[in-house]
């Protein structure tokens, strides 16, 4: 029992390392082209994970493993330097920076529900009985099938759950950058000036984690719906 979960655990660590790696490496690349080096010079316009994890060691490592260890899945953070100068001259690209972090993991969650969906049509996968956020489809046998279909299933759940938190217009979280983008001058200025008090931010940033609870099951179930269309299977 002990050794099943050590296993899930490295197999947790190793998804959610390369999500937030992959996140804020889009980021950072983001920032580049469009003009900010801040990143490049730190090291983040990479997919190594070592400069992440200099950055952030307690996100990235020490809450993944407590997180882990209390509920039985992971939670952490990363973070991308930036000239804050360079994002107050340029809004516009600014906006398309902080965006590219949730577009990178709604990619990962959409390319694991591609190989979920090819690798049912190969008979290497089956859709279960009975799904949660670790087992969104099952192995046809022991072994690689099973450790595949493992592996696919958090990296759907995850960045699925990771997109949709990050989309959230709350600060620090970057989906504040398509609200401010919306907004009329006016408005955004009223916003701006709200979310610039602590006690606002951490109750904001506390509705959008509670909010992520209900968004995020009729969304995975779905997006689970789609990719087993056609297949004798449907979540409710």
């Amino acid at each position: 029992m002990f050794e099943d979960d050590l296993i899930q655990g490295v197999v947790w660590y190793a998804v959610l390392l390369v999500s937030l790696v992959f996140h804020e490496a889009a980021h950072a690349f983001t920032a580049w082209r469009l003009g900010d080096r801040t990143a490049l010079e730190g090291g983040q316009v990479s997919l190594n994970p070592l400069p992440h994890i200099l950055r952030e060691p307690l996100g990235m490592i020490v809450l993944p493993w407590l997180s882990y260890s209390a509920w039985g899945w992971m939670i952490g953070w990363a973070s991308t330097p930036y000239d804050v100068r360079w994002a107050r001259t340029y809004p516009k690209r600014a906006a398309l920076m902080f965006l590219s972090g949730p577009a990178a993991n709604l990619l990962l969650a959409l390319a694991a529900a591609g190989c979920i969906r090819l690798g049912t049509a190969a008979e290497l996968f089956y859709p279960p009985e009975v799904v949660n956020y670790a087992q969104v489809t099952s192995g046809c046998s022991d072994g690689l099938p099973y450790g595949l279909s493992v592996l696919v299933s958090i990296l759907f759940s995850l960045n699925l759950a990771m997109f949709l938190f990050n989309m959230m217009p709350v600060p620090p979280l970057d989906g504040r950058a398509w609200l401010e983008l919306l907004l009329p001058a006016t408005w955004r200025r009223y916003y701006q000036v709200l979310m610039s008090f602590l006690p606002v931010r951490l109750t904001a940033f506390l509705l959008a984690w509670f909010l992520l609870g209900w968004i995020l099951r009729p969304a995975f179930v779905g997006l689970l719906n789609l990719i087993y269309w056609g297949y004798p299977a449907f979540y409710g």
